[in-house]
């Protein structure tokens, strides 16, 4: 791809080519908040809708996440109708079609092209990912996204360390979130500030340390079963 300095977009300015750009760290500092703008207007140029193929789709989510549009990705997927993941549920789909035209296509009906959606339920709505540097999930990274519409959401990965998993979810005002973490491994934990920016709580062994995202509390723990929340009343 390359950068258009006449219409400020990558290439042709597509979903594929702006996330590719951004994706792939081409897009200089100084000009990424440009092409992040860029991309949004592209998506409601499309109708808000993925328009996308399966080259593009992974840094679409990957980086529409980074930036904080959780709620743009739900919305993405959940439409019933044009290019979403609702719409396949919605023609009696029991695995993921080869095109966005879903069961209507010619195309196969058993084929993981859009399967990049994947990453981001487990990764960015439950929250469980490797942390940067990690080798083998030694150190793991549980930053849950709370996205309107959404009241609970959980996974679990069996390590080579054992079983990790998370499970979050919302009642009224407060959040519960649940983190599982084996032997020989540490976790850091974001957690979601209340509504009226009360911090969030943890267990009395949790080590509380700055956070690196605004909104979050955020904790070190270690192996064990550990339980978080806010907008509740914390643990005395």
């Amino acid at each position: 791809t390359y950068y258009n300095p006449t219409t400020k977009v990558y290439s042709v300015g597509s979903q594929a080519a702006q996330a590719l750009a951004l994706d792939e760290d081409l897009v200089p500092a100084e000009r990424r908040q440009e092409a992040v703008d860029a991309l949004l207007a592209r998506i409601t140029a499309n109708g808000n809708q993925f328009m996308v193929g399966e080259v593009g789709l992974y840094a679409l989510l990957r980086v529409l996440a980074e930036e904080g549009q959780d709620d743009l990705v739900h919305a993405l997927a959940t439409r019933p109708t044009g290019n979403s993941y609702a719409k396949f549920l919605g023609q009696g789909a029991t695995s993921l079609p080869e095109h966005w035209s879903g069961m209507t296509s010619t195309g196969s009906q058993n084929h993981y092209m859009m399967g990049m959606l994947s990453g981001w339920l487990n990764g960015h709505l439950a929250g469980l990912q490797q942390a940067p540097g990690s080798v083998a999930w030694d150190h793991v990274l549980v930053e849950p996204s709370l996205v309107t519409g959404v009241d609970s959401a959980s996974t679990s990965y069996d390590s080579v360390r054992g079983p990790i998993a998370t499970a979050w979810k919302r009642t009224g005002a407060e959040l519960t979130l649940d983190v599982t973490i084996p032997g020989n491994t540490v976790a850091t934990v974001r957690v979601p500030n209340a509504a009226d920016g009360t911090a969030a709580y943890g267990p009395r062994d949790a080590k509380v340390v700055p956070s690196e995202v605004d909104g979050y509390t955020q904790f070190e723990v270690g192996a064990g079963r550990h339980s978080f929340g806010s907008g509740g009343q914390a643990p005395s």
